[in-house]
């Protein structure tokens, strides 16, 4: 698997740690895995491929 970025513009830190999906995050994307920044908080859920499905960025500067 490549390695994973941080979806962020401003960020571009590698420091990406799985947590864990919420139920309704395991139902829309069952084969998936959830990553967040740990420099700016921003989420990326990836599937088993490495592509990304889904991210939601920090507001937080």
């Amino acid at each position: 698997m490549r390695q994973l970025q941080c979806p962020h513009p401003d960020c571009e830190s590698h420091a990406l740690l799985r947590v864990r999906r919420s139920f309704f995050t395991k139902l829309r994307f069952p084969d998936s895995r959830q990553y967040r920044c740990g420099e700016c908080a921003s989420t990326l859920i990836v599937d088993q491929h490495g592509n990304t499905l889904k991210t939601r960025l920090s507001t937080s500067n």
